[in-house]
């Protein structure tokens, strides 16, 4: 505003009525509308600017006019009050009046300021609460998934930052939204693979369980079948028992029968008797031994299968799938690798 506006061209003016005339202004309605006219032809006569300080300044400086003419009004009210005390009422409320009608041009004299300052108060307190949210969204916590970090990437991805809001502020709201963007990306790539490694380790876990399962239930059938030979066993050696008793039983009747006989004959009985005790002993001797025998290749062949099992567990262990670990104990039990044996 240069020195040649209304405002300052009128300034003398207004102030010469205030301060010379008060009682005009106070007891005459027409000097005091005569007051407001001047003062509205000047304040609707004022184009503010709230794009530069100067202009702010200028708005500041017109309601601080309205604010002296009142304050004079009000000071040569107080001076005659003791000499007007008959027109003390009337002075009063004549004042107040003017009093409010001043406050109200102050308050509207001001008003494009006093908007302008409530608007960039909201301004900045957006900025901030924009600031500490971004400050937030970096956070990442435990319990957060690459799809919830993905949602607020985006919001900062897809941001757009005008300078009308950001105003000064907007370069550094750029770089912390790239900065933010650059954490979030990291940290969704990060929470993608950790949630893959913990599904291929639940995989992992799922296909153990079910080895283990199968080896238990091989196992089972193992013992089953090794529980079943020895029950053969033992009926067979119920068997011999019940042969062995036969022919005790046999040979005491054939000793009774051989009492009975020729003495010329006992001998050669008794000896015939003695050769077919020998080959009932030897027989279950014999089927004894192949039954004991039978057992054990039995439970060799179950510890073998258990020990290899265990073996292949162990080498899948070490991220070989199921066929390779089987190959490789094979090979080893074979004698193939070298210095590499299994201890069964």
């Amino acid at each position: 505003m240069n020195a040649h506006s209304p405002i300052v061209a009128e300034e003398t003016a207004v102030s010469f009525i205030v301060e010379q005339t008060p009682l005009a202004v106070l007891t005459s309605a027409n000097e005091a509308e005569a007051l407001f006219a001047r003062i509205r032809a000047e304040i609707d006569a004022f184009v503010p600017d709230l794009s530069t300080a100067t202009g702010r300044a200028a708005i500041k400086s017109l309601a601080f006019k309205v604010t002296k003419t009142r304050t004079a009004v009000e000071a040569a009210r107080k001076e005659k009050t003791e000499a007007w005390r008959k027109q003390t009422d009337a002075v009063n409320a004549s004042g107040r009046v003017i009093k409010a009608r001043l406050e109200q041009m102050e308050d509207e004299a001001r008003k494009p300021l006093t908007e302008w300052e409530e608007a960039e108060k909201d301004r900045v307190e957006k900025v901030a609460n924009w600031f500490a949210a971004a400050e937030r969204a970096v956070v990442i916590l435990n319990d957060d998934t690459s799809e919830g970090v993905a949602e607020r990437l985006a919001t900062y991805e897809g941001a757009s930052l005008d300078a009308e809001t950001f105003g000064d502020s907007l370069e550094r709201a750029e770089a912390t939204r790239q900065q933010t963007v650059e954490v979030l990306r990291a940290a969704h790539g990060r929470l993608i693979q950790a949630e893959a490694d913990r599904a291929e380790l639940d995989r992992l876990r799922a296909e153990s369980a079910a080895r283990e399962e199968q080896d238990r239930l091989a196992n089972e059938a193992a013992e089953a079948k090794e529980k079943e030979a020895a029950d053969a066993l033992a009926a067979k050696a119920r068997e011999d028992e019940i042969a062995r008793k036969a022919a005790e039983d046999a040979t005491a009747e054939a000793a009774r029968l051989a009492q009975n006989a020729l003495d010329d004959q006992a001998a050669a009985h008794q000896a015939e008797l003695d050769r077919l005790q020998k080959i009932a002993d030897d027989k279950a001797a014999a089927d004894a031994a192949e039954a004991e025998e039978t057992a054990k290749r039995e439970r060799s062949r179950a510890h073998v299968s258990k020990t290899m099992a265990a073996a292949k567990l162990a080498i899948m262990g070490l991220g070989v799938t199921e066929d390779q670990a089987r190959e490789i104990v094979k090979a080893i039990k074979a004698g193939s690798v070298p210095n590499v044996k299994i201890q069964f």
